[in-house]
């Protein structure tokens, strides 16, 4: 019972000292938050700040499981490919995952002090499997995200193409074309409405080429970083690109054909192998099955002759039978 109190007292302890580390280090991020919100030259009273995570405790938590600037940045470029464009983005995702880490700790100790000694250590090193999960499984959701939307931009790509063409032939200027197909595409294509209705939005803020070019950086899509290539030389010469889109259109379109036809032709090697599990278990039943009632109805004649063999014998020699057998055993005093 000593020992279960001293790990129950270290256990709190560890606790204590954890919440107040946390609880002085957002104190000092808070602190230094309004010290800066005080002497910044832009803050206004129509100010709204950004919703974070945790609140106040969204900063020290991200703190908390150190990171390199090059992660930092590769994180920042992947939540951008999945579609959180908001300012505390890779703020709020790093402290959702040591929020993960920190319970999947907590929970492991608690399991730890719960289980007997001897499988103490198994328990350990599940958590620490757990926690390693809890840790890698958020960034390749975020991953998996991003490559899902990469593909839904990419078959939108050709139809956006087309009606781009569509309007600039009309007349229109590129802007105005962008918030035409944006429009169009908003129940076809969410995704690529979403980001063409940025970049109309960065255009009236700043210039149409910046919103170009930040669209290429921000979608890690060929194809679409070459046809913001493609308006942003239209937008810089003052050019017609209505039959270079049509052609890039097209291009698209051959290479999308491309390679479906090639994952095509890959699904049917890979459907290969349930085939042939199929035909190697249907075959195992006609060819194994017949041999296996053979030997089986072989061995059930082979007992039974045995059997009645041994019956003649003991039915021919009872004498000899019983001296093999050996002396019947006295009763007992129950009678048994």
């Amino acid at each position: 019972m000593a020992e279960w109190g001293w790990l129950i007292l270290l256990f709190c302890t560890v606790t204590v000292v954890t919440f107040l580390i946390v609880h002085g280090v957002q104190r000092a991020a808070e602190r230094a938050r309004r010290r800066l919100a005080s002497t910044a030259l832009d803050s206004g009273p129509g100010t709204v700040p950004e919703r974070q995570f945790l609140g106040p405790l969204t900063s020290p938590l991200a703190d908390l499981i150190p990171i390199s600037a090059s992660g930092r940045a590769d994180l920042l470029q992947e939540l951008r490919a999945a579609g959180y464009y908001s300012p505390t983005a890779l703020t709020d995702f790093l402290a959702f995952r040591a929020v993960l880490v920190l319970v999947s700790l907590v929970a492991t100790e608690v399991a730890a002090l719960f289980v007997p000694t001897a499988h103490v250590l198994v328990t350990l090193l599940i958590g620490l499997i757990i926690t390693g999960l809890t840790y890698s499984v958020p960034r390749l959701i975020v991953v998996a995200q991003g490559r899902r939307r990469a593909r839904q931009i990419e078959r939108g790509l050709p139809l956006a193409v087309d009606l781009i063409t569509m309007c600039l032939s009309a007349g229109q200027n590129i802007l105005f074309a962008l918030n035409r197909v944006s429009r169009e595409l908003r129940y076809a294509n969410p995704v690529l409405s979403e980001e063409l209705e940025i970049v109309r939005q960065q255009a009236e803020l700043r210039s149409t080429e910046h919103a170009l070019q930040q669209l290429a950086e921000r979608v890690a899509v060929p194809g679409v970083r070459n046809l913001a290539l493609i308006l942003v030389q239209s937008e810089r010469l003052g050019t017609d690109s209505a039959a270079a889109l049509q052609e890039f259109a097209d291009n698209l379109r051959i290479t999308l054909r491309q390679r479906a036809e090639a994952q095509g032709n890959r699904i049917s090697f890979w459907m290969l192998f349930p085939t042939i599990l199929c035909f190697l278990t249907a075959a195992g039943i006609v060819l194994v099955g017949p041999a296996y009632q053979e030997f089986r109805r072989g061995l059930n004649e082979t007992l039974e002759q045995a059997r009645r063999a041994r019956q003649e014998i003991e039915r021919a020699n009872p004498e000899e039978v019983q001296i093999l057998r050996g002396p019947p055993t006295a009763p007992t005093a129950n009678g048994r």
